[in-house]
């Protein structure tokens, strides 16, 4: 096992909440993974971030970063993984499987196969979007990605208002592979994940979760503060209702805020004006509301000018977008007035808020939300390296992860550390494992793989580990080469497991030491 120092990192810059990710979890691509059952959530809308660093970026299999699934066989998950399996063909996809028709199916254009950089994802759905493009939001390093392969396998929107598996009851949500039911049962990750968010019922962008340091441009994580996001365990938006004449209905106002748009809150009789304070909420942003009743305008901020008419039947409604949101009004043909009412009533049945469903007494993350950053690493244990550090208490169960300081290490988006490199090996039967920092081959052919980042000047320290080797003449060699070296001849300075200091470059004189101590 071999053990590469960490690059230098840029410095926290807290004035952009900038934060330090301590520790990432590691996945071995053979039977590490992580899981829990989820419980009944929003299906529609709902935010997915993570950040990653590949290992395996040539294997044949599909490796699943991310997968819901239920009971009934492969058709009835959705995943996030790497899709294809080729070398050259290294791409991400999502997919709800089984539901070509109406779900989500995205395959990236764009190739991953830099084993040397973590890559933040985010993946963001809000299937109550009137645009389908809209409805299914991908970025890569705070980049919006638009390129997708050209079939409808690999590029179809879901349909408005479809509810996947994500969120649904009882599916079993897994870091690391998919669930074993069906043929696509394994399909195991090699490589790490750090900083998982996922928020759910709203559609959030990347700005959530990182941003751009001034001098590197860079993309950057950073803490994701829960109070932006205007839900709260002790905030009511229903109490601040008021209604004309014989005011509310048999439905109570607390229906609009219950996440189920079957139902909504109505006013007595029809012709009543109802008139919403938001002023205590701090709410902006756009404002999008699901109801009915087409004798209803809608008024915002006491305006006189109407920001949309109701529909006739229940649909979504756009509000437009606002920088204060501090009352809404639904009334006749002018503000604060009943004119052209008569008897019709108006239902409304949920409002959204630049892209988060506005709950009554909800936490930030949602029912199902979580936030997994695998810091306590004092176990393997769901309490400990699977907890969900978000409130909610949605902790994961990890499977088969080593001890103590093993699996759960100090390579991060903020830490990056060199590991050897995949598409550098001398030849294929160096077998890589444990992230990149093991390497395994027999002794015939030279088998050996670089670093995955060159040096250049300056000084550098590594340390490495011989753990196992043949007899003498045999033995492993570890040290610096050229990048255009391939094996044999010039370009080199190794020492080799039994002692033996060699350099095939005549005008380096060797280090003064006893080589058979060798030096770090």
């Amino acid at each position: 096992m071999s053990r590469f120092v960490a690059l230098p990192t840029i410095t926290d810059d807290s004035a952009l909440g900038g934060s330090t990710i301590e520790r990432s979890l590691r996945f071995n691509g053979s039977d590490t993974y992580i899981q829990r059952t989820s419980s009944g959530g929003n299906r529609r809308t709902w935010t997915v971030s993570f950040w990653a660093k590949f290992c395996d970026s040539s294997a044949t299999t599909n490796q699943r970063f991310w997968s819901c699934d239920g009971n009934s066989g492969n058709y009835d998950m959705l995943k996030i993984e790497f899709y294809g399996g080729t070398d050259s063909s290294r791409q991400i996809a999502i997919i709800d499987q089984g539901h070509a028709s109406s779900g989500i199916r995205f395959t990236l254009k764009r190739k991953f196969r830099d084993s040397s950089a973590w890559y933040h994802f985010v993946f963001a759905q809000d299937s109550t979007q009137s645009t389908a493009s809209e409805r299914m939001k991908i970025y890569v390093n705070g980049v919006r990605e638009t390129e997708f392969l050209d079939n409808s396998t690999h590029n179809h929107p879901p349909n408005q208002d479809y509810e996947g598996n994500v969120n649904a009851t009882g599916k079993t949500n897994t870091w690391g592979r998919s669930f074993a039911f069906g043929s696509g049962s394994g399909d195991y990750l090699d490589g790490y994940l750090a900083n998982i968010n996922f928020i759910d019922g709203a559609q959030l962008d990347p700005s959530y979760f990182g941003y751009t340091e001034f001098q590197t441009k860079a993309w950057r994580p950073k803490k994701f503060d829960k109070s932006d996001i205007p839900n709260s365990p002790t905030t009511t938006y229903s109490n601040t209702f008021t209604a004309s004449g014989n005011g509310f209905g048999s439905n109570p106002t607390t229906n609009a805020f219950n996440g189920n748009l079957s139902n909504g809150f109505n006013n007595s009789a029809g012709g009543q004006i109802i008139t919403w304070n938001t002023s205590t909420y701090n709410l902006s942003g756009n404002v999008r509301i699901y109801g009915r009743g087409d004798a209803y305008d809608v008024y915002i901020n006491g305006n006189s000018t109407k920001v949309a008419d109701m529909p006739s039947s229940n649909g979504w409604v756009d509000l437009g977008t606002h920088g204060n949101i501090n009352e809404i009004q639904w009334a006749g043909t002018t503000y604060n007035t009943n004119n052209g009412l008569g008897s019709a009533g108006v239902h409304v049945n949920a409002i959204i808020v630049d892209g988060v469903w506005l709950r009554d007494n909800f936490s930030e993350f949602g029912t199902n939300g979580f936030h997994l950053d695998f810091s306590d690493n004092s176990s393997t244990t769901a309490a400990t390296l699977g907890k969900d550090t978000s409130g909610n208490g949605n902790n994961f169960t990890p499977s088969n992860f080593g001890g103590t300081n093993v699996d759960a290490v100090i390579d991060t988006p903020t830490s990056n550390f060199i590991t050897l490199n995949p598409l550098r090996r001398q030849v294929h039967n160096c077998v890589l494992s444990n992230g990149n920092l093991k390497a395994t081959g027999p002794n015939e052919s030279y088998p050996g793989a670089t670093g995955n980042i060159a040096l250049s000047s300056g000084k550098w320290y590594y340390e490495f580990e011989i753990q196992t080797y043949a007899t003498p003449g045999a033995d492993p060699m570890v040290g610096i080469c050229r990048n255009t070296y391939i094996s044999g001849g010039a370009g080199r300075i190794v020492y080799r497991a039994g002692g033996h200091y060699i350099t095939a470059a005549p005008s380096i004189e060797p280090p003064d030491v006893d080589p058979a101590i060798p030096s770090p």
